[in-house]
């Protein structure tokens, strides 16, 4: 998962249209924070990523890992990585969707 779809997710999970209702729905003052890391200019910080993944009904616990993947190069990604598909593996039986790092 990247940034977009995890955007395009939450999108869909609150129902809202465009990303100025997106941006309105998790209290965001300014909706060029989302254009921004749409661009992949930047990245929001924790607390919106555990917004945004409650709307897309992600566990946010595998939002924040995929947050350190998306942040992070080299050896220490492909731990996150490794940590991530460790963490699915136990949720498994959970409703909610199970989604690969890229």
């Amino acid at each position: 998962m990247n940034i977009q779809q995890l955007l395009d997710l939450a999108r869909v999970g609150a129902r809202v249209s465009s990303d100025r209702a997106l941006a309105q729905r998790i209290n965001l003052r300014s909706i060029g924070n989302i254009s921004y890391w749409r661009s992949g200019k930047g990245l929001p910080s924790e607390d919106y990523v555990i917004k945004l993944c409650e709307l897309a009904a992600i566990k946010p616990e595998l939002g924040l890992i995929h947050l350190n993947i998306w942040r992070t190069e080299g050896g220490a990604r492909t731990t996150y990585i490794r940590a991530l598909k460790m963490l699915e593996d136990q949720v498994r039986g959970d409703t909610r969707p199970s989604v690969a790092a890229e």
